[in-house]
């Protein structure tokens, strides 16, 4: 039996403004070791602890991307975010278009 996966952002702006100076320190240096598995990975991976889904913000950088999905999963307290997918598309300013990226796995 699968439980069903939940779909929730976990974070905003108004996280940052409430949280002290220690606890952000904490989530960033918890951040650093998160470990991220790619959704074609097939090595032997543990079960989510919280079993939901998480997403990031558009980003030009993938590697933005994949640093605030490390974030939100330190954020939860979880130490790995597993079947990792990135998604692009195209974004504008002007008149010069330029690719970005977004990320989500579960925790």
């Amino acid at each position: 039996m699968q439980n069903k996966i939940k779909q929730k952002k976990y974070f905003s702006p108004l996280d940052i403004i409430s949280a002290t100076h220690d606890q952000m320190l904490n989530v960033l240096a918890a951040a650093k070791i998160v470990k991220v598995w790619p959704e074609t990975y097939r090595g032997t991976v543990p079960p989510p602890k919280l079993n939901e889904r998480i997403y990031t913000e558009w980003y030009r950088n993938k590697n933005d991307a994949i640093d605030e999905l490390k974030y939100l999963t330190a954020q939860r307290r979880c130490q790995y975010v597993q079947n990792v997918t990135y998604s692009s598309g195209s974004s504008s300013e002007g008149n010069f278009i330029y690719s970005v990226w977004s990320a989500e796995g579960i925790i």
